[in-house]
């Protein structure tokens, strides 16, 4: 028979008893065997579909197996790739043959290493998880139950650079899941008396967190945490780096609105400093959108980013652009300027400070927050525009981060 959820499949399964895992490719079929205190099943080995369903039959006797789990197969998008007819057939086949229950996965849930999953992936942004971690951040937002926890988790939060909506936002999300959140900044830590940041860390550590939040001016500062220890890092932030968790929030609320639609996306402001903009490039070029980058020339750094994707295409003002269905500013990072570049920031507000005029094929606006008013967006237009986002933006970030906790601690 087949099931319709991993409890339902556990409890006919008494929790405890081996089971056999199914990979239905084009050529040829995979088939592992695993049981529930198992991280990764033990490949077994590939076969046609007539040998599988002999093979099956042969190992439920011998090795005494009590169910059967196929993986469905999806796209990156989350859509049903072509094969599923297929798969489907093959599962009513089986059905008949055995009396064990059958259970269908989202496929793209078995395919990565627990280790990784748990640290270097939530530094940067692997592909799968850029699907997953989102479609279940819009499902927290839908549901109105609250999402608990069986365990109570200690989730660390540690900002040494300034933050309003990230670390409210991963406080809300902890609390929301019934997890203790624990917020450390510099001021208030042993950084501030002069302790080095790998000793703080190894401080922390020893605490034995479940997880731990990391915003840090140092470039791949979470990186290189993860690599050291067994405890889930995820990236907050990291100097002029990355901002994986912002990122995925903006897919999400760009998902919600668009669905499956491949739309065209104008990044616009200081792409050079923003850690923002360097993993929205990456993310969304992963999922197919069309970037278009309006920047200039001392806030770009063209050949890094055509790296990442050589269809980008470049723009050199706001004006005459492609009709765009989304425009995503930046902000500008003065923290990260040399001193002595006035002359920067004049001509940037002058040149591309976001003006009604700027808006006339009516895009979707989305700032990751906070906005410098009149540098990069005009009071008029972030005050009385009525396609913005900033605050979808700032409310997606906490089922996002619940996500993205859920994630790696189920």
């Amino acid at each position: 028979m087949v099931v319709d959820t991993i409890s339902d499949f556990l409890v006919s399964n008494n929790y405890t008893k081996k089971f056999i895992a199914i990979d239905y490719g084009l050529k040829h079929i995979g088939m592992a065997i695993s049981d529930p205190s198992n991280i990764i099943s033990v490949p077994y080995g590939t076969f046609t579909e007539t040998l599988l369903f002999e093979k099956i039959i042969e190992i439920i006797t011998i090795e005494n197996v009590h169910g059967v789990v196929i993986g469905k197969p999806y796209h990156l998008d989350g859509s049903l790739s072509e094969m599923v007819n297929k798969v489907e057939i093959f599962a009513k086949k089986l059905e008949k043959i055995i009396s064990c229950p059958i259970l269908f996965i989202d496929e793209r849930l078995s395919s990565k290493p627990y280790k990784s999953r748990k640290n270097s992936e939530n530094t940067n942004i692997h592909e799968k998880s850029a699907c997953l971690i989102p479609e279940l951040a819009i499902k927290f937002k839908k549901s109105k139950k609250r999402i608990l926890g069986k365990k109570t988790k200690n989730i660390f939060n540690l900002f040494l650079e300034p933050s309003t909506r990230t670390t409210i936002s991963f406080e809300l999300a902890a609390k929301n899941l019934g997890y203790n959140s624990v917020n450390i900044n510099f001021e208030k830590s042993s950084l501030s008396k002069g302790e080095t940041f790998n000793d703080t860390m190894d401080t922390l550590m020893s605490m034995k967190p479940d997880a731990l939040v990391i915003r840090d001016k140092n470039n791949f500062s979470p990186m290189n945490i993860a690599k050291k220890s067994n405890v889930p890092v995820i990236n907050a932030g990291d100097g002029t780096n990355e901002h994986p968790t912002q990122a995925l929030l903006d897919y999400c609320v760009i998902k919600e609105i668009f669905k499956k639609k491949k739309i065209k996306i104008g990044i616009c402001g200081d792409i050079k400093h923003s850690r923002v903009a360097h993993s929205n490039i990456k993310l969304l070029s992963k999922m197919g959108y069309q970037i278009h980058i309006i920047a200039p020339t001392y806030f770009l750094n063209r050949n890094e980013l055509i790296k990442i994707n050589d269809k980008i295409k470049f723009h050199k003002n706001l004006n005459y652009l492609e009709k765009l269905d989304v425009l995503m500013m930046l902000r500008v990072q003065k923290e990260r300027i040399p001193k002595g570049a006035k002359n920067m920031m004049k001509s940037f507000k002058k040149e591309f400070c976001l003006q009604n005029n700027h808006l006339l094929n009516k895009p979707y606006l989305m700032h990751p927050g906070p906005v410098n008013r009149n540098i990069e967006i005009s009071d008029e237009v972030l005050d009385n525009y009525p396609k913005s986002l900033i605050l979808k933006q700032v409310e997606m970030g906490v089922y996002l981060r619940m996500a993205c906790l859920h994630y790696i601690l189920k």
